[in-house]
């Protein structure tokens, strides 16, 4: 994973914090974090509300299984246009086995 300039939340922090490279680590981690919990998360919302509810839980431990934010972006953007659930499940299967 390429690592992003560090980019502080829109509201203004202690002078301090600028200055310790361990704040802005944590600070960046939670975000990324975040972010994949929330990838992921609209990840299965999508799939459940296009395909059966049941079979996109037999799913949920791959998913959740990435690190990735940039491939759970990816693979949000599949689960929104792959036509049915078998080839999610391909791409799935790229994205895990790269």
């Amino acid at each position: 994973m390429t690592r992003q300039p560090f980019s502080p939340p829109s509201r203004k922090l202690p002078g301090w914090f600028y200055e310790s490279k361990p704040a802005q680590e944590i600070i960046t981690k939670a975000f990324v974090q975040a972010s994949r919990e929330r990838a992921i998360e609209f990840i299965l919302k999508a799939l459940e509300l296009r395909f059966d509810p049941d079979e996109v839980r037999q799913l949920t431990a791959r998913i959740a299984g990435i690190k990735d934010v940039q491939r759970l972006k990816q693979l949000h953007c599949a689960a929104i246009q792959a036509s049915d659930l078998e080839e999610f499940r391909r791409l799935l299967d790229d994205m895990t086995t790269v």
